[in-house]
């Protein structure tokens, strides 16, 4: 499905005491995994017109396995041999775009923007799946069950990026780890580390939808 990048149109409200002075931008993926698809045309940077391509890395974990949505510029691309199969290793950042089907419905996308990527052998391959972020709650904390029981945190972090443009990351706290939000609120700044997870859930229309979250392990509020 070939899938076309719009302006962001998320509202992430902050409280009046959250401030842009001493930004950060901390964001750092690192992500080791199978090449599910062949990259795919994306778009075309504005300014530069360098051209920018999708493709999908699956990364085993304890829970199945995750599909990581993964962007290359054309130059990182040429210098790669990302075929079907292969095993890479990618060094970069956590990107959020809302992106528009061929049907015209939008949806919002998480990615991991490539900055360094090497193509390993099949011996050399250890599944890794880390993300690292400073950024601010935009959100209230929202705490729900599973059908099973189990007790999870979810918030919205805003963190941003160069040109002055910023990302919108949903997060979730497991049961045993909820304890490190209890004071956090909106307007807070945050560092967390965790891993991008994917999962699947039928939409309105009857078909399905791969929806990312990071699943925080570390969460410490800053001051």
């Amino acid at each position: 499905m070939l899938l076309y990048i719009i302006e962001s149109s998320l509202q992430c409200t902050m409280t009046n005491n959250s401030t842009k002075k001493g930004i950060t931008k901390m964001n750092e993926a690192s992500i080791i995994g199978r090449i599910m698809e062949e990259p795919v045309f994306s778009h075309k940077a504005k300014v530069s017109e360098e051209s920018f391509f999708f493709t999908v890395v699956a990364v085993k974990s304890k829970r199945g396995e995750d599909h990581i949505p993964i962007m290359v510029n054309e130059t990182l691309l040429k210098k790669s041999e990302l075929k079907e199969g292969k095993i890479v290793k990618i060094m970069g950042q956590l990107h959020s775009i809302n992106l528009k089907d061929k049907d015209d419905n939008t949806h919002m996308q998480k990615y991991v923007y490539a900055r360094k990527l090497e193509t390993l052998r099949d011996d050399e391959l250890e599944d890794e799946n880390v993300i690292s972020m400073e950024g601010w709650v935009c959100t209230n904390k929202i705490t729900r069950k599973t059908r099973d029981g189990n007790l999870y945190n979810k918030f919205i972090l805003k963190v941003y990026r160069e040109y002055g443009k910023a990302d919108y990351i949903h997060c979730v706290v497991w049961e045993r780890r909820t304890t490190s939000t209890r004071d956090i609120q909106r307007g807070d700044k945050v560092k967390l580390a965790g891993s991008l997870r994917s999962r699947s859930h039928k939409t309105q229309e009857g078909g399905t939808r791969e929806v990312y979250e990071v699943s925080v392990k570390y969460l410490e509020k800053l001051v």
